[in-house]
């Protein structure tokens, strides 16, 4: 069984990451030679004895903690600079804009000789990729466009989460208060989008005998009967 964790040092940056033996991983992040270069840094700075050392999931699959990786990194916001996860998490594993642009800067002006530019071409012929990787790849070329297949895909990916586990996500966002700017995204997305004759009767029956409340500190609105409301 895997589950999700997340590192915080003094500075108060953190890194979420998923594993299915923590000690491990503790070890793996404290290497000097480990690859995840920002937490790694982080350590050296600080000591390892100066971090904070969370839990937010346990006892889930791999698909379970994928899914959730990627989410908890989005809603704790831990990408580079902000955090110390470089990138995305989940399955899709794509870097962070930042990081993208401080690689691009390295490459800047580098120039490949003739035959450092056969080895790849020799290198990447007759070379298969899975559907994940050509998925990552047209992302990042379409600044992260989904496809109506893609987004199916991710649909049915969320489907496979267990109640126990929606359970478990729900209690990692209790008392997560969204800040102006995620409510504002919400909003917009909101607008323009129109709804059928159907969809809005249904809303409109939905909302008969309710009162609208605000909860305030995630800023959820949910229509209860006024009945319950004493």
């Amino acid at each position: 069984m895997y589950l999700i964790y997340k590192f915080t040092s003094p500075s108060g940056k953190s890194y979420i990451g998923q594993t299915n033996n923590l000690i491990k991983r503790q070890q793996a992040h404290i290497n000097i030679n480990s690859k995840c270069s920002a937490i790694r840094n982080a350590i050296q700075k600080y000591g390892w004895e100066n971090f904070t050392v969370e839990i937010l999931v346990e006892n889930i699959s791999l698909d379970e903690a994928n899914i959730l990786e990627e989410n908890l990194i989005k809603e704790h916001n831990t990408l580079y600079p902000n955090g110390y996860n470089l990138r995305t998490g989940g399955l899709n594993q794509l870097f962070s804009d930042y990081t993208k642009q401080k690689l691009s800067e390295a490459h800047t002006g580098k120039i490949l000789s003739e035959e450092h530019k056969q080895k790849i071409s020799i290198a990447g012929r007759g070379k298969k990729r899975s559907d994940i990787t050509k998925s990552n790849i047209s992302r990042a070329k379409t600044g992260v466009k989904h496809t109506k297949e893609t987004r199916m895909n991710m649909s049915k990916s969320h489907q496979n989460i267990s109640d126990e586990t929606r359970q478990k996500m729900s209690k990692v966002r209790l008392g997560k208060k969204q800040t102006l700017e995620t409510r504002q995204k919400r909003s917009d997305a909101l607008k323009g989008k129109a709804r059928s004759d159907d969809t809005k009767l249904k809303i409109a029956n939905s909302k008969k005998g309710t009162k609208l409340v605000i909860d305030p500190l995630t800023g959820k609105r949910t229509y209860v009967k006024k009945e319950t409301i004493g």
